[in-house]
C-alpha cells in the first residue's frame, strides 16, 4: 500500500484452490476522490459480475467508490473463507486415513493442505491491515459511513485467520498420531524379526 497526495494505491490478492494447491491473482486498486481505478492481468470475475449488475453499480456509486471497493473486497474475502472451509473438508477426509494408517493415504497432500494454509494466512495478514487502515478511516477520500462496512470485511478476515490456526492445530496432532503409530508398527516388525533371528540362528 502506498499514499499519495492525490490517492492511494494498494495491492489486494485473490486466491484460487487448484486440487489441493493454492494459486494468486493480484488486483491493484487506485482509490482517489469520486473515483476508482482496477488493474489486473487476469479477468476477474468478481469485478465482471458486479459490472454486470448495473443497478447495484449505480447504487454502490452513489454511496461512493469506496463502496464499489468494499464490494469486490467483502465477494474476495468471503471466497477465501470458502476456500479455507474446502481445505478443512480435505483434510477431514485424509484425516481418518492418517489415524488408520491406510494404505490409500498421500501424506504428501497432508503437508501441501498444511503449506496452501500458511501461505493464506499470510496473505490474509496483509489484508487485515489494509482493512484495519479503511475501518479506522485511515485512508483519504472515504467516507465515515464506510468504515462500519469495512470492519465487517475485517472481522471475516480474523475469521479466516483464526479458522485456519484451528486446522493447522488439528493437521498437527494428526501427523504427530501418524509418527506415533509409525513408529509403534516399526517397533513391532523389528522385535518380531528378533525374535524369528533368534529361533533361526540355533537351527
Amino acid at each position: 500500500r502506498e499514499k499519495f497526495p492525490h490517492y492511494t494505491y494498494f495491492c489486494f490478492r485473490g486466491v484460487h484452490l487448484n486440487g489441493s494447491y493454492i494459486s494468486t491473482n493480484d488486483f491493484n486498486f487506485i482509490i482517489a476522490k469520486n473515483t476508482i481505478i482496477t488493474v489486473s492481468e487476469s479477468e476477474r470475475t468478481t469485478i465482471d459480475r458486479l459490472l454486470a449488475d448495473e443497478s447495484l453499480c449505480r447504487e454502490l456509486l452513489k454511496k461512493g467508490p469506496e463502496f464499489i471497493l468494499h464490494r469486490i473486497l467483502d465477494v474476495e474475502t468471503d471466497h477465501t473463507l470458502h476456500i479455507v472451509h474446502d481445505i478443512d473438508l480435505a483434510f477431514e477426509r485424509c484425516e481418518s486415513m492418517l489415524l488408520t494408517h491406510s494404505a490409500k493415504l498421500d501424506i504428501a497432500m497432508v503437508f501441501e493442505l498444511k503449506s496452501s494454509l500458511a501461505l493464506i494466512k499470510k496473505l490474509i495478514l496483509t489484508h487485515k491491515e489494509i482493512f484495519d487502515e479503511m475501518h479506522t478511516h485511515d485512508i483519504k477520500h472515504f467516507s465515515p459511513d464506510s468504515a462500519a462496512f469495512f470492519r465487517d470485511v475485517r472481522d471475516h478476515a480474523i475469521k479466516i485467520i483464526d479458522t485456519i490456526d484451528g486446522i493447522v492445530q488439528a493437521i498437527a496432532s494428526a501427523i504427530e498420531a501418524y509418527n506415533t503409530i509409525s513408529t509403534k508398527r516399526t517397533n513391532d516388525i523389528i522385535r518380531i524379526l528378533t525374535i524369528m533371528t533368534a529361533i533361526m540362528l540355533p537351527l
